[in-house]
């Protein structure tokens, strides 16, 4: 597979999981109860009901996090994403949300994957 189409490929698999990133952030903050439900409305992402958040700031600072990242993936330097949430008063953290990235663009004739992009998030709940 010739550099730039790798580079291109890439990025499309960058694009679709940032925005998977986004949807599932403002998903969690929702159902964690992070912020008030009052502030999320209802909305379909990818053909599946997500939680967006309708405060501005908030939108402003999920999106410039998933912006900034993505920069890095890109480039193929990210691994996983984490999302922690913490106690307010105490700023323990409560829970973590983890998001793991492996995307394989191995030449046909280097691997047995033969150029296949393998992309999986998971999100695992950890005390």
């Amino acid at each position: 597979m010739a550099a730039n189409t790798k580079e291109a490929l890439l990025r499309e698999v960058s694009t679709v999981f940032c925005e998977f990133l986004e949807a599932a952030t403002h998903t969690l903050l929702f159902i964690r109860n992070v912020y008030p439900p009052e502030i999320f409305e209802r909305r379909r992402k990818f053909n599946v009901p997500v939680r967006q958040s309708r405060h501005k700031d908030l939108n402003d600072y999920i999106s410039g996090a998933v912006a900034d990242m993505k920069q890095w993936m890109d480039k193929g330097l990210i691994e996983k994403v984490v999302l922690a949430v913490e106690d307010c008063a105490t700023k323990e953290q409560i829970e973590r949300f983890v998001f793991e990235v492996d995307v394989d663009l191995t030449d046909q004739a280097q691997s047995p994957a033969k150029g296949q992009v393998q992309a999986h998030s998971q999100a695992e709940l950890e005390d």
